[in-house]
């Protein structure tokens, strides 16, 4: 008798294009699995220190207490200049400057009484992990060759980060089966079920800054549908995917008022509405009506406090990683930068995908202290791919 396992497997994707600078690359997906997170590591030379760096010695004598001021340029050491000359160094020693982020630099030094004189770069940098907001100019998903989540790298970490998942230095961390519903009976039915065989595609574009730049790809996945019982006890197939649409809109000082066509909303029924304005911090109210009726009323700053209190989304309340993050190497080295939304509307607070907002019409009302664009983004339940 055959051994069959229903859990989830985790795998490497191969046949993507290979990765260049300033291209276009992508390919299509593996095709009839169950999909439920997507997880990139992105890798180039990658150096952002700035001010005096302590350096580690890689040979020779000297006491590891020189100091350097490095010229980077698109994250590669191009010059380092002497801050603090150190003792015990001869010339020919090399040194390596400690950074938050870049790794395999190595620096040549001139000494004189064991001081140093001068650094020369002999080696610019190496591969290192870099947040993928500064690898991809854009990364669209789409099935059955339609744009599915077709929004900015930027966006896709704010919206990770809303739900407080911080993903690792480089990691392109992509959610399909959110970890915040798994207290539901049928917490996996947001998974993308291409069980029937749809094409699911990858296309991006690389950024022009990028030096020595490297992509690859993991999926976890499964080979079981999305299944319900129906009132009989019948299995019935359904399939509930998250579609993420982006729009911009332009803000006034005061109140603006916009509609679900001017949203682009596609009428699709809504589980989260995002914003984020160019000038970040002064949307400082927001009104959103169903059908003339209320669902949303308050200052943002109220608003934000009760999703938090839920402990499912944050905006950037001062915990360990958002205080500590500005002034800390070790969290630097370690995470991607995070960054949030300045205010969001989550008809789905609970996490249970019938709380989704239906609307015939719909009409928002955005107060701003400063005329600014504004990134809308919305997560809707369009209940299937289409």
């Amino acid at each position: 008798m055959a051994i069959v396992n229903l859990g989830r497997k985790i795998e490497p994707v191969v046949g993507l294009s290979a990765v260049a600078v300033n291209s276009n690359g992508g390919g299509n997906m593996p095709s009839k699995v169950r999909y439920h997170v997507l997880k990139g590591k992105c890798v180039a030379v990658n150096y952002t220190g700035t001010g005096a760096l302590a350096t580690k010695k890689i040979t020779g004598a000297g006491n590891n207490d020189c100091t350097t001021t490095l010229t980077i340029v698109n994250g590669q050491v191009t010059a380092a200049a002497v801050t603090v000359a150190g003792t015990g160094y001869v010339t020919g020693d090399t040194i390596q400057p400690v950074d938050p982020t870049g790794q395999g630099c190595v620096l040549t030094v001139t000494a004189a009484a064991g001081a140093v004189t001068a650094l020369a770069v002999t080696n610019g940098g190496t591969q290192s992990p870099i947040d993928p907001v500064n690898f991809f100019a854009s990364f669209l998903l789409k099935v059955k060759n339609a744009p599915f989540r077709a929004v900015s790298l930027d966006s896709l970490k704010r919206i990770v980060n809303a739900r407080g998942i911080y993903p690792a230095l480089g990691e392109l961390y992509i959610e399909f089966t959110e970890i915040g519903r798994n207290m539901l009976q049928y917490n996996d039915s947001t998974s993308w079920d291409l069980l029937s065989g749809e094409t699911f595609a990858l296309q991006w574009k690389t950024l022009a800054t990028l030096v020595n730049p490297n992509f690859t790809l993991e999926y976890e996945y499964d080979l079981q549908p999305n299944v319900v019982p129906d009132a009989k006890g019948n299995a019935v197939r359904v399939r509930n995917p998250i579609k993420y649409r982006e729009t911009q809109i332009n803000l006034n000082i005061g109140d603006n008022f916009f509609n679900r066509e001017t949203l682009n909303t596609g009428g699709e029924p809504i589980l989260r509405m995002w914003f984020l304005g160019a000038t970040p911090g002064n949307i400082s109210y927001i009104q959103l009506k169903s059908d003339s009726d209320i669902k949303l009323d308050g200052t943002v700053a109220d608003i934000n406090e009760r999703y938090e209190k839920g402990g499912r989304f944050t905006f950037g309340r001062a915990d360990f990683l958002n205080f500590n993050y500005p002034s800390s190497n070790t969290l630097k080295g370690q995470f991607n930068a995070p960054k949030y939304w300045d205010a969001g509307y989550i008809a789905d607070f609970d996490g249970r995908l019938n709380e989704a907002l239906v609307y015939n019409k719909l009409d928002l009302k955005l107060t701003s202290a400063v005329q600014q664009q504004c990134t809308v983004l919305i997560e809707s339940a369009p209940g299937d791919f289409v």
